[in-house]
């Protein structure tokens, strides 16, 4: 991996910066789509399209241009498009945009959010963009005028389609070491997934002393199984991490099924940098911010969550042998009070918060079937 260090240069000024949100592991901005009302759209440096929720599309009255297919990192389906769109970042505008058309409920049910769109490529093509989780902005600067900062290591990242992708190393618990090219993918909310091909070629099904069967959804609604365990350790660029979560596909289809790319770096690590993003030049900067030097938690209850349209927090999935399995949780169940706190006074990020705190005694208050039933789990790491 070859790195570039930037002479000092003067301070540069941006030509917008957009507050931003993190909800969960997701970044969060708001634009408009042409004359719209403000919007809410995950910055997502992995689609090389842009999406628009069909629910927001059919309230703007957008009509579809016709079907192109889309390829997610599960699947490949059809969708509706919707072409030449403008998009507005505060006062700047990114013209021509199609918009590809989704339903995008399921992440809205995990997430906890209304999800009007994803973008990425379309912003990262026009404009140097940096996120700056420290500040919590979005910073986009012209190319033209951008200076990099003081001595700055801008590592070269290459391109699979328009999302770019970068080297780096993990290590196994017997202590051998793989390298791979990760797609940069601030819209996958888990730290790595390693695609079906690189899985199968390292034989790494056989290589993890625990692993705990899981199954995933990405932009379409299709679902796959794969499962999760601990890498003991992952370099990228400089930087070295331990104790990282990782998901190994299972997928048949859809990009973690291609032998192009060996895997997902994804946003539960790439939020530990304030990131500066290069297409042109194919340059990515890595700054350590606030979240560097954070465990990696990982859900400690067995329990996977659901938003309903109703407001309800209900359990989609249980884990077998986990915490919330041998306290008798089932699926359904609505979760209605969590240590003696209301579930309509937490959002769906602080639940996932409480759910990763291994070693503590989780007090649930839950409705099944009409009855109030009353729970205690000790959470317990899975992987």
């Amino acid at each position: 991996m070859q790195a570039q260090t930037y002479a000092k240069t003067p301070q540069n000024v941006a030509a917008v910066r957009l507050p931003m949100k993190m909800v969960g592991e997701h970044i969060f901005i708001k634009l408009k789509v042409g004359d719209s009302q403000h919007l809410n759209f995950i910055f997502d440096t992995g689609a090389g399209g842009t999406v628009i929720n069909l629910r927001t599309a059919k309230n703007l009255k957008l009509m579809p241009s016709g079907f192109t297919p889309v390829k997610s990192a599960h699947s490949q389906d059809f969708t509706p498009y919707f072409a030449n769109n403008e998009l507005k970042l505060a006062h700047l505008s990114v013209p021509d945009v199609r918009l590809l058309g989704s339903s995008l409920s399921h992440l809205e049910a995990r997430s906890g959010a209304v999800i009007d769109g994803i973008v990425g490529f379309a912003i990262l093509k026009k404009y140097i963009v940096r996120i700056n989780h420290d500040a919590h902005q979005l910073e986009l600067y012209n190319k033209a005028q951008y200076q990099f900062p003081k001595n700055a290591k801008a590592y070269d990242v290459s391109w699979w389609f328009p999302v770019p992708s970068i080297k780096a190393s993990i290590t196994l618990d017997n202590g051998e070491k793989v390298t791979g090219s990760f797609l940069i993918d601030t819209g996958a909310s888990t730290s790595l997934i390693l695609t079906t091909p690189f899985v199968n070629r390292h034989q790494l099904l056989k290589k993890f002393n625990k692993k705990l069967k899981h199954s995933s959804q990405g932009l379409t609604s299709s679902k796959v199984t794969d499962f999760k365990a601990r890498l003991k350790g992952m370099k990228v660029g400089d930087f070295n991490f331990s104790n990282v979560p990782v998901n190994l596909s299972r997928a048949k289809r859809g990009l973690l099924a291609s032998d192009k790319i060996d895997g997902i770096l994804g946003n539960a690590i790439l939020k530990r940098f304030n990131l500066i993003l290069d297409y042109s030049n194919q340059k990515l900067i890595l700054e350590p911010n606030r979240y560097f030097k954070q465990a990696f938690k990982v859900n400690s209850s067995g329990i996977r969550i659901k938003l309903t349209l109703k407001k309800e927090f209900k359990v989609m999935e249980i884990y077998k042998n986990s915490p919330a399995d041998k306290a008798g949780l089932l699926p359904e169940d609505e979760l209605l009070a969590i240590n003696g706190m209301s579930t309509k006074k937490l959002t769906m990020t602080r639940i996932i918060q409480l759910f990763r705190e291994h070693g503590n005694v989780v007090y649930l208050t839950v409705k099944r079937e009409g009855k109030i039933k009353k729970f205690a789990m000790k959470l317990q790491s899975l992987i």
